[in-house]
């Protein structure tokens, strides 16, 4: 789910908190229970962010702050949706857990897809083999579910040195230097992307959780 930006997150969340103080330690509660109970019943085959859909949080509009005359009630709960959603992103433990769950259960769905192809391993390998449709960084990522993790990360710096702004590739470097433990390689990539990509929040997620480990 990404929303338009009205205004700058910053601003925002620092407003809808001077307006009412607790309103977004109470909607971050609602959230984390609602990751909690997905964590609690291994369920991770949702969409990222399912749980800050509306239904999760009862008649929100009455206690929505507000934002000013100029914004409609749908903008306005567009607002209070993003700076709830970056706000749990670092208050929010069990969104961190749930992610960590989520790409766990991606990466083996995508080791099943690949293992159970009629293709031969090399032509797996293979990364101008059109019938997978697969660039370089996909070519990188296959090697890193099949655990060549050295030569998926050798792949993907060569075509983040060659391309910078390979987003996908520079995405799955950054995984895999996080997943070696290389954290603060993996912090200055990510937050390079967050810059680049600033509504992603699942950059701003990865930035949150590397930067963690770094302390």
């Amino acid at each position: 789910m990404r929303l338009k930006l009205l205004l700058p997150p910053t601003v925002l969340l620092l407003l809808i908190i001077s307006c009412k103080p607790s309103i977004m330690e109470e909607l971050n509660e609602t959230a984390c229970d609602c990751f909690q109970a997905d964590l609690d019943a291994n369920s991770y085959d949702k969409e990222m962010f399912n749980c800050f859909e509306a239904e999760n949080f009862g008649n929100l509009e009455e206690r929505l702050p507000d934002l000013g005359p100029n914004l409609t009630k749908a903008e306005q709960g567009e607002i209070m949706a993003d700076s709830l959603i970056r706000y749990s992103i670092k208050n929010c433990d069990a969104m961190q857990q749930y992610f960590v769950q989520y790409r766990n259960a991606s990466l083996e769905r995508n080791k099943k897809i690949l293992e159970n192809s009629n293709l031969s391993r090399q032509l797996l390998w293979d990364s101008t083999h059109t019938a997978l449709n697969m660039t370089k960084a996909h070519y990188g990522m296959a090697l890193y579910i099949f655990n060549e993790k050295n030569k998926a990360r050798q792949v993907l710096e060569e075509i983040t040195t060659e391309d910078p702004n390979y987003e996908s590739a520079a995405g799955f470097l950054a995984w895999a230097y996080e997943d070696n433990g290389d954290y603060s390689e993996a912090h200055g990539i990510y937050k390079d992307l967050v810059q680049r990509y600033p509504d992603n929040y699942e950059y701003a997620l990865l930035l949150e959780m590397v930067g963690r480990k770094l302390k």
